[in-house]
């Protein structure tokens, strides 16, 4: 199993709307895909990095690298665009895959 982790930092003056957003539009449509099995949205509380920021970790569990390809080559794009035509540059991402090796 693996999580394809984008971890984004959301200007304060849009914090509100993206979390919104994400959770009522974009996250719905990720897994509508059907390329994931689960979503965990998290916030980091310890300490923000940047400025006038709130750092977010969004995970999206999927089952074989098949999976995340299917996502990568039909769906991400097209989502990604959403994104950026709804929040320009207030909204920055990086993004991991992660495999788990072990659960405890």
């Amino acid at each position: 199993m693996f999580y394809y982790n984008v971890t984004c930092h959301a200007d304060k003056s849009v914090e509100e709307s993206w979390v919104q957003w994400m959770t009522n539009i974009h996250i719905p449509e990720v897994m509508q895909t059907g390329c994931f099995l689960e979503c965990k949205m998290l916030k980091l509380i310890s300490h923000d990095h940047i400025d006038n920021a709130t750092t977010y970790a969004i995970q999206y569990l999927y089952k074989t690298p098949e999976h995340f390809e299917k996502y990568l080559q039909q769906f991400a794009e097209g989502l990604r665009e959403k994104t950026i035509k709804e929040f320009g540059n207030t909204v920055h991402a990086f993004r991991t895959q992660l495999q788990i090796l072990e659960q405890f």
